[in-house]
């Protein structure tokens, strides 16, 4: 599979080969071949001569949210219609409802019901992997319902915040 980064300003090619056991990553043309190790769903472990890296990710239709070693990247994949089978993952899904990318601890909400939000709004601050991870909309829409309180725990593809479309 191929895919498109930006880190840093720069867009990034990465390439990705992997089956149960293996994977070969080449990014911008570097390349490297990688033991993999499932601990769970949502998470793996990498490893070559070199380095071990500690991955967990949320798919979501076409976006990958992945932590790698405390970093955090988001992914999308090039090319037609891509779809990578998952639900919600931090981001605002065609119903409108938001979810987070991995298990947490909400930490505090940025709205309240009955406001109004803009693209690329600040929604709500999730702790998880012990980094406070700012959710926000992809849409422009109406706060209808906030379906947790802060301090409440949190897992994937349950909605958080639930959004009335509104037109541009």
């Amino acid at each position: 599979m191929q895919f498109e980064f930006i880190l840093n300003g720069q867009l990034h090619t990465l390439d990705l080969d992997m089956s149960k056991e293996s994977c070969r990553v080449n990014i911008n043309g570097a390349e490297k071949d990688y033991d993999v190790r499932f601990i769970d769903e949502n998470s793996l472990s990498l490893l070559n001569t070199e380095e071990n890296l500690t991955v967990y990710f949320a798919i979501s239709k076409d976006t990958i949210h992945i932590f790698v070693n405390g970093e955090k990247y988001t992914v999308k994949e090039t090319g037609g219609d891509s779809d990578f089978g998952g639900a919600g993952a931090g981001s605002v899904q065609e119903k409108g409802l938001v979810t987070t990318p991995m298990p947490g601890t909400i930490i505090k909400f940025l709205v309240k019901e009955g406001d109004v939000v803009e693209v690329d709004q600040g929604l709500v601050i999730v702790e998880a992997m012990k980094m406070e991870n700012e959710i926000r909309s992809t849409i422009k829409g109406k706060v209808v319902k906030l379906n947790f309180q802060a301090g409440d725990a949190v897992d994937v593809g349950i909605p958080i915040i639930d959004l009335e479309e509104l037109e541009s």
